[in-house]
């Protein structure tokens, strides 16, 4: 149906073709294929929220919030308090970014669930506790697919002198609003109208870049950019839902979202094409590293090369190290980097420290990324021999080459193309070593309870049993 009707709309239909999917979509038009894809976010999601309240900038911005106080309408996972709802999303989306251990979407719209599960998740509990709608795990599956089925086409679609994907200096959460005030829209049942005025004010909200978030001293700022997204998306909701109005026309009109956001022009197939029945792109992609994923193919060839046997590996004994990268992973891991320790949240977004230290404990963890972590790493001396080198040629995606230079006379190198997900027993396994780490303790038998929920999350007859699930009081 959907494919049909988008593949015929120009661009001076778009918001038409958007409001027609986001109020027409059912959940049995989901294929069993992408029911698990949004199963894999949600517990790979809630996994990097558990390990992220223990980062730094979960708990700043969390001790903000409970000095602003306000009215419980949602809740903060993991440490269980009630707040506006607004602010709930803001630091529960804050959290899963805490580690930048969250899934992501490729093909050049990244950082999308770290926004839209926290989103989902919270509007759900407000619609059950507060609106006394009740939501089921179907409800929330088919609101989640909206959200991010919109914030990666959003995302990608921007073409002109500048288009507005990875490398593109906005963010996932530039367009993480307006895909918001959608699946929320859709979750409260909102009218058509009211679902496109939610959008509009969202796009008025629509904000987050490279500028604030790459480079030294960015790395708390992209953890409170995530949340931003997600709380501006929220605010809009709740905006239109008390009858406030926006200009409607976000995609098309004079000043739409491409004409300020991606250089005056957008590809009509990737925001339109087979709209409600392709899926393939919200395949997750499920990091095996702490950081950023242009981290996740030089951590990996390190660690491959660390635990080889052939060399001597000590860190007096080696001459040099050398991770050659492409131009985008250049800039936003290793440009202006290097030679010292960096700063949590910045060690996340550290090639130097990264492969220093994958090096010097032939493992990596969460607790290396925290500043304790940081400070007992030991990797100084070996991080004064790392030089990272911007490959113009490479191509762009998980892949990196390292190579090791020894003073005994030894070359060794690796390089990693391609780099896979990790498969759902993986998954496990990372989700318990985010379990470990929270500041408040899960059981064993909560463990096994989410991780049930969340394979039988289509059977749940109500989200708020989730959210108790996912709160430790």
């Amino acid at each position: 149906m959907f494919s049909k009707i988008s593949m015929a709309y120009t661009h001076t239909k778009a918001i038409k073709a958007i409001l027609d999917y986001v109020e027409g979509i059912q959940y049995a038009s989901l294929t069993p294929e992408v029911v698990t894809y949004v199963k894999i976010h949600f517990l790979d999601t809630l996994g990097a929220i558990f390990a992220g309240s223990k980062a730094r900038c979960s708990k700043e911005l969390l001790s903000l919030i409970k000095k602003w106080g306000g009215v419980k309408e949602a809740t903060v996972l993991v440490y269980g308090y009630k707040t506006t709802l607004p602010f709930a999303s803001w630091i529960n989306s804050t959290m899963s970014r805490g580690f930048d251990y969250e899934p992501i979407l490729m093909g050049g719209a990244t950082h999308v669930p770290a926004s839209i599960i926290p989103a989902a998740l919270n509007l759900a509990e407000y619609a059950e506790t507060v609106r006394k709608k009740r939501v089921t795990g179907k409800d929330l599956i088919l609101s989640t697919v909206i959200g991010l089925d919109l914030n990666w086409r959003l995302r990608v679609a921007g073409t002109g002198r500048r288009k507005t994907g990875m490398g593109s200096g906005w963010l996932a959460e530039t367009f993480s609003p307006i895909a918001i005030a959608a699946l929320g829209g859709r979750l409260l049942g909102f009218t058509r109208e009211k679902i496109n005025y939610a959008m509009a004010i969202a796009f008025s909200q629509s904000c987050g870049h490279y500028g604030a978030t790459v480079g030294k001293d960015g790395g708390l700022m992209a953890q409170l950019s995530q949340g931003l997204g997600t709380k501006n998306g929220i605010l809009a909701v709740l905006l239109a839902e008390k009858g406030l109005k926006a200009a409607k026309d976000i995609i098309d009109g004079r000043w739409g979202l491409y004409v300020l956001f991606g250089g005056g022009s957008y590809d009509p197939k990737k925001l339109l094409g087979e709209l409600g029945v392709r899926f393939d792109h919200l395949r997750p992609y499920i990091k095996r590293y702490p950081g950023c994923g242009a981290l996740q193919a030089p951590l990996e060839a390190t660690l491959r090369i660390a635990k080889r046997k052939d060399a001597d590996l000590r860190p007096e004994n080696i001459s040099e190290i050398r991770v050659k990268m492409d131009a985008l992973a250049y800039q936003l891991v290793a440009e202006g980097k290097g030679n010292s320790l960096p700063q949590e949240g910045d060690a996340l977004w550290d090639c130097y420290y990264a492969v220093a230290l994958g090096l010097k404990k032939k493992k990596v963890s969460i607790e290396d990324f925290t500043e304790e972590g940081i400070k007992k790493s030991g990797v100084s001396e070996i991080i004064s021999k790392v030089r990272v080198i911007c490959d113009e040629e490479r191509k762009g995606g998980m892949n990196a080459e390292v190579e090791i230079e020894t003073k005994d006379g030894y070359m060794i190198s690796e390089k990693v193309e391609n780099l896979d997900s990790l498969g759902w027993q993986e998954l496990l396994e990372k989700f318990e070593s985010c379990c470990d780490i929270a500041v408040r303790k899960l059981t064993r038998t909560r463990r096994e309870k989410i991780i049930k929920a969340v394979e039988d999350l289509e059977n749940l007859d109500s989200v708020s049993k989730l959210i108790k699930l996912a709160t430790i009081n």
